[in-house]
């Protein structure tokens, strides 16, 4: 089992390249950890998400997660945020 990389590498290399591409778009906004179970925290952190902006959409980006190159394509269509989702039966 491997450490989790710092708050300073994650800063580094996942927050300051996006705020390079799209200044406008990306903020960074800390949470206290005050939660001890992380799964709990990261869902808290997602549902209060919209306290922090005056923005119409929230992108979050799950720490498993790597961006090697952005694409508007991916996230964005018509200028709009891409909501991607599947629809089963059981």
């Amino acid at each position: 089992v491997t450490d989790a990389p710092s708050a300073d590498i994650v800063l580094k290399v996942v927050v300051e390249p996006l705020q390079k591409l799209h200044p406008e778009l990306v903020r960074l906004h800390v949470e206290p950890a005050f939660l001890q179970d992380g799964h709990i925290q990261q869902k808290y952190s997602k549902l209060t998400a919209d306290t922090y902006t005056q923005g119409d959409y929230i992108f979050h980006l799950d720490s498993d997660c790597g961006v090697i190159q952005w694409n508007d394509d991916c996230y964005l269509q018509h200028g709009l945020p891409v909501n991607d989702f599947a629809t089963f039966q059981s």
